[in-house]
């Protein structure tokens, strides 16, 4: 069965068609992912993931180029993607640790790692919808009519969000904070 005849097939909903989808390409795309990623776990979870958005959205794809180089590009957006995140959040942390370094507690001695460490936990703490936000805000340098348009939400909703977040932040930090 060549690629278009299994694509119309997984959009009728044959799960056999897509079984065989995922039967010939699941491993080489987790392969293919673990080497931009060099973690096998993230990997698998990149690629299951984009067979679950196959299957869900499958009525709705209109591929012009074979189903291998479909899968193979979405795979290589997807860990380009995950890189580039795991860059801001780490972005975020320095700026974060050195923002609060400056205003340590003189009694309180601890090294810069373990600031770092903390602030990353407190914004891994927040509300998902909050966190992911707080950082397009703070670490992507994005405005609030901005974040509003791709979230699909108000921007009275980011503002909120953002106030959430930073009162957290603060809350989990507050032993490094001078008041």
């Amino acid at each position: 069965m060549d690629d278009f005849e299994l694509l119309e097939k997984i959009k009728h909903g044959d799960k056999q068609a897509f079984e065989q989808l995922f039967k010939t390409y699941y491993r080489q795309l987790m392969l293919f992912a673990a080497k931009y990623l060099r973690n096998i776990e993230e990997a698998e979870e990149i690629v299951q993931n984009i067979f679950v958005s196959f299957w869900e959205k499958a009525d709705a794809a209109d591929i012009n180029i074979s189903l291998k180089s479909y899968l193979y590009r979405w795979t290589a957006n997807a860990c380009l993607n995950k890189i580039k995140h795991e860059k801001i959040k780490d972005k975020y942390a320095r700026f974060a640790a050195d923002q609060l370094a400056n205003n340590l507690n003189s009694g309180y001695e601890t090294s810069e790692p373990d600031i770092a460490e903390n602030i990353r936990k407190a914004v891994d703490k927040l509300p998902e919808r909050c966190k992911m936000i707080f950082i397009k805000s703070r670490f992507e340098g994005k405005r609030n009519a901005q974040i509003a348009i791709e979230m699909d939400i108000s921007e009275k909703t980011v503002e909120n969000q953002m106030t959430i977040a930073i009162k957290k932040i603060k809350d989990e930090l507050k032993e490094y904070i001078h008041n």
